[in-house]
Parts: structure tokens; C-alpha cells; sequence
């Protein structure tokens, strides 16, 4: 079996409730597969990505430890994210 350390994630969409969502099935079952196996999940994605659910769920936001954003996502919705004990990041270029 396989085993990861830290897994680097991207989703078409993030939400509180709805958690992290995709349209490709292939890649949520790839996805879901590697959280499984991985002691530490980050998730990489553009503050677009932030309250946008799609087609199907890949796991709870919970699953994620960190966020890596860009400076796009509110200071709002940080202090959410924060006080639901997810760390934040923003990306810089």
C-alpha cells in the first residue's frame, strides 16, 4: 500500500459545508484515494475556488490542514477559515 506524507491538492472548488469539489470523476476517486493515505493534506487553490461547489464532493473540508490562497479571498472569509482551525496562506509570485 501506499503512503504519503504530505499530499498537494487542487479542487474546482472549496466550501465550508459542501468541502472540496471536482468534475472529474477519475480525478476525485485519485484524490479520495491519496487523502486516505496521506498524514497531511494541503490544499492549493486560487481565492476563486472559495464557495464554489461542483459536480461531485472529494472530501470534507476538514481532510485539509492548510490553505494556500491568493490575496483575492477576503480578510472575512480568512478569519472564517482560521477559526475553523485551517491554516491560511497566501501564495506570492
Amino acid at each position: 500500500a501506499l503512503s504519503f506524507d504530505q499530499f498537494f491538492v487542487s479542487a474546482q472548488g472549496f466550501d465550508l459545508h459542501a468541502g472540496l469539489t471536482d468534475s472529474n470523476l477519475l480525478e476525485v476517486e485519485v484524490k479520495q484515494a491519496v487523502l486516505e493515505r496521506a498524514k497531511r493534506a494541503v490544499l492549493i487553490a486560487d481565492s476563486s475556488k472559495w464557495r464554489v461547489t461542483s459536480f461531485a464532493r472529494v472530501a470534507e473540508l476538514g481532510v485539509i490542514s492548510q490553505i494556500i490562497t491568493d490575496a483575492g479571498i477576503s480578510e472575512a472569509d480568512r478569519d472564517l477559515l482560521t477559526s475553523q482551525e485551517f491554516i491560511v496562506s497566501y501564495a506570492t509570485s
